[in-house]
């Protein structure tokens, strides 16, 4: 595999990442902003700001967390924004 296959695969690979976070966790994090905001546009912002913020630190993930409902790993990031 050359370089650029590899780097468009790995490209790939986090776009499939993010895809199942938003999935698996968007209206839990969703719904814990609101709870702290009272304002479903201002909630709506701030999800986007965290999945932007997992996306951009995508590159540290090692693969051994779990996401989804339940998991509690985006709920402390979620408190931190807010």
């Amino acid at each position: 595999m050359d370089e650029i296959t590899a780097e468009i695969k790995e490209i790939e690979n986090a776009a499939e990442a993010i895809d199942e976070i938003l999935n698996k966790s968007g209206r839990e994090i969703l719904q814990l902003a609101f709870s702290y905001i009272k304002n479903k546009q201002i909630a709506e912002d701030l999800t986007l700001e965290i999945f932007v913020k997992c996306y951009k630190s995508l590159h540290t993930y090692s693969g051994n967390q779990s996401f989804g409902p339940g998991s509690g790993e985006l709920l402390p990031i979620t408190a931190r924004i807010i």
